[in-house]
């Protein structure tokens, strides 16, 4: 059999493959329940992955940007891989299908009042230098 000079394909994303028989030692089928969920914390564990402190990161990273609603804070974190939904008082995040973390509506809620108010403040210093700008003979004076 004649293979293509590149073969095995290759690609720049790099990732491995988890290989498991669903066959025991006595020939029975070995139960699939949680089969993803198994199998992401032996890659976790493999790759050295603390899921928890990922996560934690992604929650701050989120928290860096502009948002204007808990739902466009959510979208944020869902483009970073994880299953977001609001419940009781919390944004709860999951991913393969185990909750990670919840994030109190409360301090999201904190955020968008800091950021309203830092708009607010924006608009201000705006208006300060367009004043001044008009009075002054050059940007230096200003």
């Amino acid at each position: 059999m004649n293979l293509p000079y590149d073969w095995p394909p290759r690609t720049d994303n790099n990732h491995i493959h988890v290989i498991t028989s669903r066959i025991d030692p006595q020939g029975k089928k070995i139960s699939d329940s949680l089969e993803k969920r198994r199998s992401q914390e032996v890659i976790n564990r493999i790759m050295g992955i603390n899921e928890g402190q990922q996560v934690s990161e992604a929650v701050s990273q989120a928290f860096q940007y502009q948002f204007s609603t808990v739902p466009q804070f959510m979208a944020i974190l869902e483009t970073m891989g994880y299953e977001c939904y609001t419940e009781d008082e919390d944004v709860v995040l999951k991913r393969n299908g185990e909750i990670l973390e919840k994030v109190k509506i409360q301090l999201v809620e904190s955020k968008l009042a800091q950021q309203k108010a830092d708009k607010k403040r924006i608009a201000q210093l705006r208006a300060i230098l367009k004043k001044y700008r008009d009075i002054s003979a050059n940007r230096q004076e200003l």
